[in-house]
């Protein structure tokens, strides 16, 4: 039985994340999801890529991301 993903409005992908919490910690190769334009997540790549199913997605190569800001 194949498990059915979670809708996302927003799956963006970056080189690097620099999340609020925890502090200090850089992330690579990671994506934060965006719905109803709410964060509502921030993982590896490839979680994502299996977990969501994006309306959108955008490709932030060589890019640092600090979601909220």
């Amino acid at each position: 039985m194949a498990i059915a993903l979670v809708p996302a409005d927003l799956v963006i992908y970056a080189s690097q994340i620099i999340p609020v919490m925890p502090q200090g910690v850089v992330l690579q190769d990671h994506a934060v999801v965006v719905r109803d334009m709410r964060i509502v997540d921030v993982l590896p790549r490839a979680e994502a890529a299996a977990k969501y199913d994006a309306a959108a997605t955008k490709e932030l190569k060589d890019h640092v991301l600090i979601p909220g800001l």
